[in-house]
């Protein structure tokens, strides 16, 4: 059975790895990622928050969640 960071990478690598472009506020990515039918499935295998997973995959894709007010926006 493959690990929760493996399923994490799986997802940022392969699936819409296109439609979080660097371009994008960590809100606007989180908000594409969060309703990935992959997302809420590796949620569920995991045990783990579906925000949870939305915001590994997003950091596994080389965003960073700002700090504050602007994590937000």
């Amino acid at each position: 059975m493959a690990a929760y960071r493996e399923a994490v990478q799986w997802i940022a690598d392969n699936d819409s790895a296109g439609d979080t472009p660097a371009t994008m506020t960590w809100a606007e990515a989180f908000a594409g990622v969060d309703g990935l039918v992959t997302v809420c499935l590796v949620a569920d295998v995991f045990g783990k928050d579906q925000d949870t997973v939305a915001a590994d995959v997003l950091r596994a894709r080389g965003f960073q969640k700002p700090r504050g007010k602007a994590a937000n926006s």
